[in-house]
């Protein structure tokens, strides 16, 4: 009995003495623990010192090339980003390229030679890059059976119809040009919008999501009973 309150004794000391609370103790079953500035990895050591090696250059790349501040970058949730690039794990290289605009579209091949031409052998739009790779109009039969499995998803995990609609909108607005979701017309998620429209919407197709969105989400999933929905906030947005 007295081994058992020592225990806890120590395991209370622990708790609250004034530590590092990104560092944490070994987990028994994983044989090793590396502690990085950011915290504490049981697994997956090598993508995560790799991670780490590459995090510095890849941030200063991507917030130059999409002309984003230090406090944007850090408002995507970049472990949903992630979570979204390898749930579509045999789609990997189709979805890389597709983030980080490397697909063999005209605005790239033709910068190659000059046998290739930068407009978009569909609908001779001038400049066929990404965005606009999503947007022709001569291949839009995977935009209805999108939206299909996005109502389906909504309808089956309980999601608010405010933020339903904030999604529809800003895919609308990426897809179609209409209007992109404004405050004035949802202001309880005011920093969602004002976030994600500083970012782009056209990063949701690249699975870059700020982090209200999840927080959002789980705040409505307080008031749904517990049996009826079985995702968190980042699994629905991962989906």
């Amino acid at each position: 009995a007295q081994l058992n309150i020592d225990a806890d004794k120590l395991a209370g000391s622990y708790l609250y003495e004034d530590r590092d609370p990104t560092r944490s103790l070994l987990i028994t079953n994983s044989g090793a623990t590396l502690h990085t500035p950011s915290g504490s990895v049981h697994s997956h050591y090598i993508r995560r010192i790799r991670d780490l090696n590459n995090h510095q250059a890849l941030r200063t790349h991507l917030i130059t090339k999409n002309q984003w501040t230090d406090q944007l970058f850090d408002s995507i949730d970049w472990e949903l980003h992630g979570r979204c690039v390898r749930k579509n794990f045999s789609q990997r290289n189709f979805v890389c390229k597709f983030i980080h605009n490397h697909l063999p579209l005209g605005h790239l091949v033709s910068k190659y030679s000059p046998i290739y031409q930068s407009k978009c052998p569909s609908c001779n739009h001038p400049d066929e890059d990404t965005l606009h790779f999503i947007q022709c109009p001569e291949h839009t039969e995977w935009h209805n059976p999108m939206y299909a499995n996005l109502v389906k998803h909504h309808r089956k995990n309980h999601t608010h119809p405010k933020l339903e609609a904030i999604l529809l909108r800003g895919i609308y607005m990426v897809l179609y040009g209409h209007t992109p979701p404004t405050v004035d017309d949802f202001p309880s998620s005011s920093d969602l919008i004002e976030h994600q429209h500083m970012i782009g919407w056209k990063h949701i197709f690249c699975g870059r999501f700020v982090s209200e969105w999840h927080t959002l989400k789980d705040a409505h999933l307080q008031t749904v009973p517990e049996k009826e929905s079985h995702h968190s906030g980042s699994t629905w947005v991962i989906g």
